[in-house]
């Protein structure tokens, strides 16, 4: 009987190290990337995982570069504009998407930030891109438009 009784206990036992384990591996993963992005966090197709605020800064200025110099074609009754996102005044917000990216992690509760940790290796944190609209470059270009 006493045999049985340590193997339930082993069985009971290793569920709950297994469990320390992971628990322990977030606290070590996270206090040693403090203050920085997620581990396994992406962005646009970007992987930013672990990068510093000033790196994540950086790569979120290339994808701002991009949006704004993808085209954009209007077309109306009274013709065709071709112009781009950017002078259209849609516009990557870089600081919110900064900040998002650094906090992705933290949609999960306290208490379930491990699982979602242990989580983000086979389905990583995607941050989604944070927009800006100047409503007067968007009046200014269907004027344009209007008139060509």
């Amino acid at each position: 009987m006493q045999r049985q009784a340590r193997f339930g206990l082993a069985l009971l036992a290793i569920p709950l190290v297994i469990v320390l384990l992971a628990v322990s591996a977030w606290a070590v993963d996270s206090a040693t990337n403090s203050g920085q992005v997620p581990r396994n966090t992406s962005l646009a197709g970007r992987d930013i995982g672990a990068k510093s605020a000033t790196a994540t800064r950086e790569v979120v200025a290339e994808v701002a570069e991009e949006v704004a110099s993808r085209p954009v074609t209007i077309t109306t009754p009274a013709g065709t504009l071709e112009t781009t996102a950017g002078e259209l005044g849609l516009t990557l917000d870089e600081d919110v998407t900064v900040d998002a990216a650094l906090h992705a992690d933290e949609e999960d509760t306290s208490l379930l930030r491990p699982i979602g940790w242990l989580m983000s290796f086979g389905d990583p944190y995607v941050v989604d891109l944070q927009w800006q609209l100047d409503r007067t470059a968007v009046e200014l270009e269907q004027r344009t438009a209007a008139s060509v």
